[in-house]
């Protein structure tokens, strides 16, 4: 990303400018070139590798649904969702398992992603088209666990491409040697971490429900897959190094999952591992990053 970077500002100056621009980078304050290299690019914008995961939290979101009809229980919430931009496309990604079953059914169209406009009020908009996940062959049919929403670009003349992390330039886990991986972690919020605050009348009938989800950073490493686990999926664990509580992982379907490397460079990268499909104890079961793409790509094609 970095590299993309350079190219552009090179790109900017004709031959004759060159050599100044040569000068320019060579002045550049050893610490501060340090700084550079330390940070990774998050929507266009250099970020330090202490400030990242606070810089990407805001595209981590609780997975919210709109009840049609309902003025006390106007919202309900099932995991996590990543807020992601793929190709000129505004996607809100999560498991097609936190849809809910046929007792407690959620249809796509509910979701709501929520943003506050200039005024300060808070808005919630939903999707504009929905993708479902079918696959031509039964040893990959748990592949079918996601489920892609799309956002249009605006709303009421609002920017919306903000709110979603871009990922274009990302590399995936298969992409990068993981000797060179230094920090693996997701964002999501699990179900025992939120507050629910209900207000009743006299007559002790609810009136209200409001509803307070917070994040949970989660440091993780590969693990070797065992018996039990999905197929499929990217074994990991909690990192012991972390030193972090074991979490009951009840809402962290959804939940997406980040890694930061250095390149031969020494240069740092932010890379997009996938999300967090299933869990038990402090093991969490990754869908591959890379596969989600491919299953964008091919919409994408498909769709021309």
């Amino acid at each position: 990303m970095q590299q993309q970077f350079a190219s552009v500002v090179s790109s900017t100056y004709d031959a004759s400018h060159k050599t100044s621009v040569d000068k320019v980078f060579l002045m550049i304050p050893s610490p501060l070139a340090a700084l550079m290299k330390l940070s990774v690019t998050v929507n266009g914008i250099l970020v330090p590798l202490k400030n990242v995961e606070n810089a990407i939290a805001r595209f981590c979101k609780p997975a919210l649904f709109h009840n049609k009809n309902e003025t006390t229980y106007d919202l309900s919430k099932s995991g996590s969702t990543f807020l992601l931009r793929y190709k000129r496309r505004n996607i809100a990604l999560f498991t097609r398992h936190q849809l809910g079953n046929e007792q407690s059914l959620f249809k796509p169209e509910q979701s709501t992603i929520t943003f506050t406009d200039i005024d300060g009020t808070v808005i919630g908009i939903g999707p504009i088209a929905a993708s479902r996940v079918l696959m031509k062959h039964t040893e990959h049919s748990n592949l079918e666990d996601v489920v892609f929403l799309d956002y249009g670009n605006e709303h009421n003349k609002r920017n919306l491409r903000g709110l979603f992390l871009d990922i274009d330039s990302m590399s995936t886990l298969s992409t990068v040697n993981q000797d060179l991986i230094k920090v693996i972690f997701a964002i999501g919020y699990p179900t025992a971490y939120g507050m629910i605050d209900i207000k009743c009348d006299d007559d002790g009938i609810v009136t209200c429900v409001s509803m307070q989800s917070n994040k949970v950073k989660l440091y993780l490493s590969i693990d070797e897959p065992m018996t039990f686990d999905p197929e499929n999926r990217i074994p990991m664990v909690q990192n012991e190094r972390a030193n972090q509580e074991t979490i009951a992982p009840d809402g962290m379907s959804g939940a997406p999952v980040f890694f930061v490397w250095l390149d031969n460079s020494s240069n740092a990268h932010l890379g997009f591992a996938g999300i967090i499909t299933h869990a038990r104890d402090r093991r969490y079961m990754i869908y591959d990053g890379e596969i989600l793409r491919q299953i964008l790509d091919s919409s994408i094609k498909d769709s021309r």
